[in-house]
């Protein structure tokens, strides 16, 4: 989440000249509902116990970055301010926000 008196669209600003916040993206959840489950394929219990598999670990690993994660972090569509230029990058992307600056880039 964006500190105290900082917005999302300062921070994307800031850190990544050239791109906006996207005006419009389809929210991660309505692209999960929109799956359909496979009939078929047993649950993740069912394939633990025929593969002889243990439960993992209750101990989540360390975060890349290592550094105390004081805010809620928030996944944020990103899109290029010049779409269509030549210099421009072409396609949007999508970074994770928290504690003010960008942690993570994908696309």
């Amino acid at each position: 989440m964006a500190t105290k008196g900082q917005r999302i669209e300062d921070i994307i600003e800031k850190e990544m000249p050239g791109f906006r916040v996207a005006k419009t993206a389809k929210p991660a959840a309505d692209a999960v509902k929109a799956l359909a489950a496979d009939a078929i394929t047993p649950d993740l219990e069912t394939l633990r116990k025929k593969y002889k598999m243990s439960a993992p670990a209750k101990k989540p690993s360390a975060p890349v970055d290592a550094a105390p994660r004081t805010g809620k972090a928030q996944m944020v569509v990103i899109e290029p301010k010049k779409a269509g230029a030549p210099d421009s990058p072409s396609k949007r992307m999508t970074v994770v926000v928290r504690d003010g600056k960008i942690r993570a880039r994908q696309g």
